[in-house]
Protein backbone atom coordinates (compact mmCIF):
# COMPACT_ATOMS: atom_id res chain seq x y z
CA UNK A 1 0.00 0.00 0.00
CA UNK A 2 1.55 3.88 -0.43
CA UNK A 3 2.30 5.84 1.79
CA UNK A 4 -0.21 7.78 2.98
CA UNK A 5 0.04 11.75 4.11
CA UNK A 6 0.10 12.65 7.41
CA UNK A 7 -3.22 13.99 9.34
CA UNK A 8 -1.48 17.39 10.18
CA UNK A 9 -3.78 17.89 13.30
CA UNK A 10 -2.95 19.05 16.40
CA UNK A 11 -1.75 16.33 19.17
CA UNK A 12 -4.53 14.30 20.62
CA UNK A 13 -6.44 16.62 23.22
CA UNK A 14 -6.73 15.19 27.16
CA UNK A 15 -10.51 15.47 27.62
CA UNK A 16 -9.75 16.18 31.77
CA UNK A 17 -8.13 19.32 31.06
CA UNK A 18 -9.26 22.45 31.34
CA UNK A 19 -9.07 24.04 28.37
CA UNK A 20 -10.22 20.81 26.38
CA UNK A 21 -13.39 21.96 25.42
CA UNK A 22 -11.84 24.79 23.28
CA UNK A 23 -8.78 23.05 22.75
CA UNK A 24 -10.92 21.16 20.86
CA UNK A 25 -13.29 23.30 18.96
CA UNK A 26 -10.07 25.32 17.68
CA UNK A 27 -9.10 21.88 16.13
CA UNK A 28 -12.17 21.28 14.62
CA UNK A 29 -12.32 24.83 13.36
CA UNK A 30 -8.86 24.66 11.68
CA UNK A 31 -8.50 20.52 10.58
CA UNK A 32 -12.43 19.36 10.26
CA UNK A 33 -10.59 17.12 13.26
CA UNK A 34 -9.99 17.12 16.45
CA UNK A 35 -7.76 14.02 18.24
CA UNK A 36 -8.83 13.25 21.90
CA UNK A 37 -7.69 10.52 24.53
CA UNK A 38 -8.64 10.05 28.14
CA UNK A 39 -12.20 8.87 27.28
CA UNK A 40 -12.48 6.02 29.84
CA UNK A 41 -16.47 5.90 30.16
CA UNK A 42 -19.51 6.63 27.58
CA UNK A 43 -20.29 9.32 30.36
CA UNK A 44 -16.79 10.90 29.19
CA UNK A 45 -17.68 11.38 25.36
CA UNK A 46 -21.17 12.49 26.26
CA UNK A 47 -19.85 15.48 28.42
CA UNK A 48 -17.23 16.19 25.34
CA UNK A 49 -20.35 16.10 23.48
CA UNK A 50 -22.12 18.11 25.13
CA UNK A 51 -19.26 20.97 25.35
CA UNK A 52 -19.77 20.81 21.66
CA UNK A 53 -23.95 20.77 21.24
CA UNK A 54 -26.96 19.12 20.81
CA UNK A 55 -26.93 15.38 20.66
CA UNK A 56 -28.88 14.12 17.50
CA UNK A 57 -30.13 10.58 18.22
CA UNK A 58 -29.28 7.96 15.43
CA UNK A 59 -31.95 4.76 14.95
CA UNK A 60 -29.56 2.43 16.26
CA UNK A 61 -28.18 4.79 19.38
CA UNK A 62 -29.54 4.13 23.44
CA UNK A 63 -31.35 6.78 25.30
CA UNK A 64 -28.60 9.12 25.97
CA UNK A 65 -27.76 9.06 21.82
CA UNK A 66 -25.12 6.63 22.13
CA UNK A 67 -24.44 4.13 19.49
CA UNK A 68 -22.11 0.80 20.64
CA UNK A 69 -20.96 -0.52 17.53
CA UNK A 70 -19.68 -4.16 18.00
CA UNK A 71 -20.03 -6.79 15.70
CA UNK A 72 -23.75 -8.38 15.88
CA UNK A 73 -25.33 -11.40 14.23
CA UNK A 74 -27.85 -9.56 13.51
CA UNK A 75 -25.82 -7.06 11.21
CA UNK A 76 -25.90 -9.19 8.12
CA UNK A 77 -28.01 -6.84 5.60
CA UNK A 78 -27.76 -3.45 3.81
CA UNK A 79 -26.80 -0.65 5.69
CA UNK A 80 -25.68 -2.31 8.89
CA UNK A 81 -22.02 -2.92 7.81
CA UNK A 82 -20.90 -1.36 11.15
CA UNK A 83 -21.87 -3.89 12.79
CA UNK A 84 -19.64 -6.42 11.26
CA UNK A 85 -16.28 -6.76 11.38
CA UNK A 86 -16.07 -6.31 7.95
CA UNK A 87 -14.73 -2.78 6.35
CA UNK A 88 -16.93 0.00 6.27
CA UNK A 89 -16.47 2.26 3.49
CA UNK A 90 -16.27 5.80 3.91
CA UNK A 91 -19.35 7.47 3.95
CA UNK A 92 -21.28 10.48 5.55
CA UNK A 93 -22.91 9.69 8.81
CA UNK A 94 -27.06 9.79 8.03
CA UNK A 95 -26.43 11.50 4.33
CA UNK A 96 -29.96 10.01 3.99
CA UNK A 97 -31.73 12.97 5.46
CA UNK A 98 -31.48 16.50 4.19
CA UNK A 99 -29.32 17.74 6.83
CA UNK A 100 -26.53 15.01 7.92
CA UNK A 101 -25.47 16.05 11.66
CA UNK A 102 -22.48 18.28 11.82
CA UNK A 103 -20.17 16.56 13.91
CA UNK A 104 -19.50 12.62 14.49
CA UNK A 105 -17.82 12.38 18.32
CA UNK A 106 -15.97 8.95 18.51
CA UNK A 107 -14.30 6.73 21.14
CA UNK A 108 -12.57 3.64 21.07
CA UNK A 109 -13.47 1.77 24.36
CA UNK A 110 -11.32 -1.59 23.27
CA UNK A 111 -9.48 -1.57 20.58
CA UNK A 112 -9.17 -5.12 18.03
CA UNK A 113 -6.98 -7.79 18.21
CA UNK A 114 -5.75 -7.05 14.34
CA UNK A 115 -7.24 -4.33 12.20
CA UNK A 116 -9.91 -1.84 12.72
CA UNK A 117 -7.97 1.53 11.59
CA UNK A 118 -10.59 4.52 11.59
CA UNK A 119 -10.08 5.78 7.73
CA UNK A 120 -10.26 9.40 7.08
CA UNK A 121 -11.14 11.04 3.73
CA UNK A 122 -10.48 14.75 3.42
CA UNK A 123 -13.75 15.50 1.51
CA UNK A 124 -12.42 19.03 0.55
CA UNK A 125 -9.22 18.78 -0.67
CA UNK A 126 -10.00 17.58 -4.04
CA UNK A 127 -12.01 20.88 -4.94
CA UNK A 128 -8.68 22.62 -4.49
CA UNK A 129 -6.95 20.55 -7.34
CA UNK A 130 -6.01 22.32 -10.34
CA UNK A 131 -8.07 21.38 -13.69
CA UNK A 132 -7.39 17.69 -15.30
CA UNK A 133 -8.33 16.33 -18.61
CA UNK A 134 -10.71 13.11 -18.64
CA UNK A 135 -12.01 11.81 -21.28
CA UNK A 136 -12.33 14.95 -23.75
CA UNK A 137 -13.67 17.36 -20.45
CA UNK A 138 -11.74 20.05 -18.79
CA UNK A 139 -12.39 19.95 -14.61
CA UNK A 140 -13.26 23.31 -13.54
CA UNK A 141 -10.82 24.49 -10.43
CA UNK A 142 -12.85 25.28 -7.38
CA UNK A 143 -12.02 26.77 -4.57
CA UNK A 144 -12.90 24.86 -1.09
CA UNK A 145 -14.96 27.04 1.87
CA UNK A 146 -13.30 27.91 4.60
CA UNK A 147 -13.64 28.99 7.83
CA UNK A 148 -16.20 26.42 8.93
CA UNK A 149 -16.44 26.95 12.65
CA UNK A 150 -15.50 29.78 14.56
CA UNK A 151 -14.35 29.61 18.33
CA UNK A 152 -16.41 31.90 20.70
CA UNK A 153 -17.97 30.74 24.63
CA UNK A 154 -19.75 27.89 22.32
CA UNK A 155 -19.17 25.88 18.92
CA UNK A 156 -20.97 28.13 16.58
CA UNK A 157 -23.35 26.54 13.72
CA UNK A 158 -20.96 26.89 10.68
CA UNK A 159 -22.29 28.92 8.00
CA UNK A 160 -22.60 26.30 5.61
CA UNK A 161 -25.60 25.16 3.87
CA UNK A 162 -26.63 22.64 1.79
CA UNK A 163 -26.83 23.37 -1.71
CA UNK A 164 -27.74 22.24 -5.03
CA UNK A 165 -25.29 19.10 -6.00
CA UNK A 166 -23.96 20.62 -8.54
CA UNK A 167 -22.26 23.49 -6.00
CA UNK A 168 -18.37 23.20 -6.75
CA UNK A 169 -18.14 24.03 -3.11
CA UNK A 170 -19.62 21.02 -1.53
CA UNK A 171 -17.14 18.46 -0.34
CA UNK A 172 -17.28 15.04 -1.90
CA UNK A 173 -20.04 12.62 -0.02
CA UNK A 174 -19.11 8.71 -1.71
CA UNK A 175 -22.22 7.30 -2.78
CA UNK A 176 -20.91 4.98 -4.68
CA UNK A 177 -24.50 4.40 -6.50
CA UNK A 178 -23.58 7.07 -8.53
CA UNK A 179 -20.60 5.80 -10.37
CA UNK A 180 -22.57 3.73 -12.25
CA UNK A 181 -24.50 7.22 -13.51
CA UNK A 182 -23.72 7.52 -17.27
CA UNK A 183 -22.60 10.89 -16.60
CA UNK A 184 -19.98 10.05 -13.76
CA UNK A 185 -18.29 7.10 -15.54
CA UNK A 186 -15.61 9.42 -17.18
CA UNK A 187 -14.64 10.70 -13.68
CA UNK A 188 -14.57 7.66 -11.65
CA UNK A 189 -11.08 7.22 -12.14
CA UNK A 190 -10.12 10.39 -11.24
CA UNK A 191 -12.47 10.74 -8.20
CA UNK A 192 -10.65 7.33 -6.97
CA UNK A 193 -7.57 8.61 -7.36
CA UNK A 194 -7.83 11.98 -5.54
CA UNK A 195 -10.25 10.34 -2.72
CA UNK A 196 -6.56 8.20 -2.54
CA UNK A 197 -4.50 10.73 -2.05
CA UNK A 198 -6.27 12.64 0.89
CA UNK A 199 -6.77 8.95 2.82
CA UNK A 200 -5.56 8.73 6.20
CA UNK A 201 -5.64 6.20 8.79
CA UNK A 202 -5.90 6.37 12.48
CA UNK A 203 -5.57 3.53 14.75
CA UNK A 204 -7.45 4.16 18.05
CA UNK A 205 -6.38 2.66 21.14
CA UNK A 206 -8.51 2.71 24.35
CA UNK A 207 -9.80 5.74 25.32
CA UNK A 208 -8.38 7.35 22.53
CA UNK A 209 -11.24 9.22 20.03
CA UNK A 210 -12.06 11.53 17.31
CA UNK A 211 -14.27 14.83 16.72
CA UNK A 212 -15.13 14.66 13.17
CA UNK A 213 -16.81 17.83 10.91
CA UNK A 214 -19.42 15.22 9.19
CA UNK A 215 -19.83 17.41 6.31
CA UNK A 216 -16.12 17.90 5.88
CA UNK A 217 -13.86 14.55 5.87
CA UNK A 218 -15.82 10.91 5.11
CA UNK A 219 -14.71 8.53 8.00
CA UNK A 220 -15.16 4.64 7.33
CA UNK A 221 -13.20 1.62 9.06
CA UNK A 222 -10.80 -1.17 7.80
CA UNK A 223 -11.94 -4.81 8.56
CA UNK A 224 -10.38 -6.29 12.09
CA UNK A 225 -10.43 -9.20 14.28
CA UNK A 226 -11.28 -9.46 17.94
CA UNK A 227 -13.54 -7.59 20.12
CA UNK A 228 -13.50 -4.15 18.86
CA UNK A 229 -16.18 -1.28 20.78
CA UNK A 230 -16.27 1.85 19.80
CA UNK A 231 -18.86 4.51 20.92
CA UNK A 232 -20.18 6.62 18.54
CA UNK A 233 -22.43 10.02 19.21
CA UNK A 234 -24.00 12.63 16.72
CA UNK A 235 -24.04 16.62 17.58
CA UNK A 236 -25.20 19.50 15.89
CA UNK A 237 -23.37 22.40 17.19
CA UNK A 238 -25.09 25.39 19.70
CA UNK A 239 -26.61 27.86 17.86
CA UNK A 240 -25.67 31.04 17.91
Amino acid sequence: MPDRPPLEVPDPVTVHQPDAADRIVSAVTAHGIARVRGVATEHALLRVAHWLGTVEHHPDSGPTGVTTLRPSPAAAQPGRAGFTAEALPPHTDRASVAQPPMLLVLACQRPARRGGATVLVDGRAPAGRPPRTVSGGTAHPVQPRRGVLRRRQRLQRPGVHRRAPRDPGDPVEHRPALTTLPLARPWHATLGHLISEHTHTVLLGAGDGLVVHNRWWLHGRREFRGDRVPWRILVNPHPH
